[in-house]
């Protein structure tokens, strides 16, 4: 049914406006012409049709944001530091003023500002840059403009000041960080160039150039087998389009320049090429693959990869460390030796020794006020932590007082054995210390613990109480006692 007949007397629309705190101050007119009233929610004036209302609309059209109180407009813009310099024009139109922040004029509408939070001023908000500052911008990333301000999303034609080449970046770009000159940043290149650097490379291209990352067809200058290649993959490591190999004048002359001299014919292999080290006069293989790669050592023992054991004894000897046994066969094994000073049993690792570090801890420590004493009774001991899931070895003078220490980090005994030699236990760490070393093990103490260098995470995957038996029974046995 339609409004004009439920709604016949003004009494019944009158009812209808009320309800919405809309009150008429005029004798009903209609359902769709204006009705004079006042909205008792905000106390504005407006002029509602009825029609309008049944269909939803609210009477009031300050409070459905359908119009603004001037007043109200103004105060929202100066609260955002816009002062407005002509009347309000409504919320869709553009409104002159000044921004208070930066004192440059604009024409934002309010609409934009009110609902969508919009900064008044373009250039605060860096939608609208101010021109001199754009330009000194080109400039700054050496790129000089030859046409007006476009526009922050729109290309702006210049010539770059580097390489001379024309270009059109956006200014919104080079706020953003990016470069201004396409050729300079490599995403643009010169035909003549690109094609150059792949004649370098030992690759003839069969078609022009297609673009940075596309395939390019072509041969190859050296197996004149036909693929394809990509320049940005080529021409920016420098590494060939083909994979046919590097000449044997290429590669023998890189060995020459490193003191290594083949001495067997090359078989065309990629890895290995038997020789004679000149530097070291060792005979060995030398590493093709690392050498045309990375540029590295061909020699494994001029890399320091791989040990003469007659080498690496004389080292110990010259350190004070007196080997008892043939060289373990790994560098960072421990190695049985005797301290030529105190004859101590000691098992450094011939990687430690190499690099400077003492071999005997004995003699390094006796004579401290404070630490261990090798020179009294010491207990060689094996904690775990739970909470943290890992394991301590250590040593100590002072059982008790080291056990009270630790119990407060949340350490309990394993395994414990006391020495009257403490030089028995010290090797016995020294012994452990190297077998983790050696099998890989990670060290790393909790969060407010000390020894860092002996805690280790605790997992099923290895005997470690075997490992610390194995390492006492090595050091007494070293030091002549029976297990």
């Amino acid at each position: 049914m339609s409004g004009s007949r439920v709604h016949r007397s003004e009494r019944g629309a009158r009812a209808i406006l009320t309800d919405l705190d809309f009150f008429p101050s005029v004798p009903f007119p209609g359902v769709k012409k204006p009705w004079t009233g006042v909205c008792h929610r905000c106390g504005r004036p407006g002029h509602p049709a009825l029609g309008n209302v049944l269909k939803g609309s609210n009477p009031c059209a300050y409070c459905a944001g359908r119009r603004t109180d001037p007043a109200l407009a103004e105060g929202k813009m100066l609260a955002r530091g816009f002062a407005p310099s002509v009347p309000f024009p409504g919320a869709m139109t553009p409104w002159p003023g000044v921004c208070l922040r930066c004192g440059r004029h604009g024409s934002p509408k309010f609409q934009r500002v009110n609902l969508r939070g919009d900064d008044p001023c373009a250039y605060c908000a860096n939608r609208q840059p101010d021109l001199d500052l754009a330009w000194a911008k080109m400039r700054a990333r050496d790129f000089e403009p030859s046409v007006p301000y476009p526009g922050r999303h729109h290309p702006w034609a210049g010539v770059c000041l580097k390489c001379g080449n024309p270009g059109s970046p956006r200014f919104a770009g080079i706020q953003a960080g990016q470069g201004a000159c396409a050729w300079c940043g490599g995403n643009r290149v010169d035909d003549a160039i690109v094609l150059g650097k792949m004649l370098a490379l030992d690759w003839q291209p069969s078609i022009p150039y297609p673009g940075n990352l596309a395939l390019w067809p072509g041969v190859c200058l050296k197996c004149g087998e036909p693929a394809n290649a990509r320049y940005a993959d080529s021409a920016g490591s420098g590494i060939r389009p083909c994979r046919c190999g590097p000449t044997e004048d290429l590669v023998r002359g890189k060995l020459l320049a490193q003191g290594f001299v083949p001495s067997l014919p090359w078989n065309g292999s990629r890895e290995r090429w038997v020789g004679v080290c000149h530097v070291c006069g060792r005979a060995g293989s030398a590493d093709l693959k690392n050498l045309m790669g990375r540029g590295g050592q061909v020699c494994a023992y001029c890399a320091n990869k791989r040990v003469d054991p007659d080498l690496a004894w004389a080292v110990m000897v010259a350190r004070g460390c007196d080997p008892v046994a043939p060289y373990p066969g790994n560098p960072i094994a421990p190695w049985a030796c005797t301290c030529s000073t105190c004859r101590m049993p000691i098992a450094p690792s011939y990687s430690s020794i190499r690099r400077g570090q003492g071999g005997c801890p004995s003699c390094g420590r006796i004579g401290m006020e404070s630490g261990y004493r090798p020179d009294r009774p010491g207990t060689f001991y094996l904690m775990s932590n739970p909470g943290f899931a890992c394991l301590k070895v250590g040593i100590t003078n002072d059982l008790d007082s080291r056990f009270r220490v630790l119990r407060r980090l949340g350490y309990r005994w394993n395994v414990a054995a006391t020495t009257r030699d403490g030089r028995v236990a010290l090797a016995a760490e020294s012994i452990m210390l190297g077998r983790l070393r050696g099998e890989g093990i990670a060290f790393g103490a909790p969060l407010g613990s000390d020894g860092y260098t002996e805690t280790f995470p605790d997992d099923d995957q290895h005997p470690y109480q075997v490992w610390w038996r194995d390492s006492l029974a090595g050091a007494l046995e070293l030091a002549g006692h029976r297990t």
